[in-house]
């Protein structure tokens, strides 16, 4: 729903950013790791809110740690910039690390899968 008042798509007043806001916050708070990455979006920026990097980046740790992959990139750039936070590039590099470790299982899992088939 989030998304759909993000777009304005099937919405009879057209795009509302801070509706959207209101619902990927709701299902944040509910454990919906996209709509942390998206509500982190919201506020990097400023749909719906103001501009506020330390939100933004709360939202990304959070499904970060969950291996959400675009909240582990966008995560790693704020800390790699300083946005949110002082500049970490040891915080960035981590998270890179950790973004490569997802993918390489993923592959790991795909190749395995393959090669399961008959």
């Amino acid at each position: 729903l989030g998304n759909a008042y993000a777009r304005g798509e099937h919405m009879s007043e057209g795009q509302n950013y801070p509706k959207a806001l209101e619902c990927f916050e709701h299902a944040a708070a509910q454990g919906n790791l996209d709509a942390m990455c998206s509500a982190g979006a919201m506020y990097y920026h400023g749909r719906g809110t103001e501009v506020n990097y330390e939100t933004a980046l709360a939202y990304y740790i959070a499904a970060a740690q969950h291996n959400h992959v675009e909240a582990i990139e966008n995560a790693a750039d704020m800390f790699e910039n300083g946005l949110g936070t002082e500049k970490r590039p040891d915080a960035a590099a981590l998270l890179r690390r950790q973004r490569d470790a997802i993918f390489a299982a993923r592959q790991a899992a795909d190749d395995s899968a393959n090669t399961d088939k008959p």
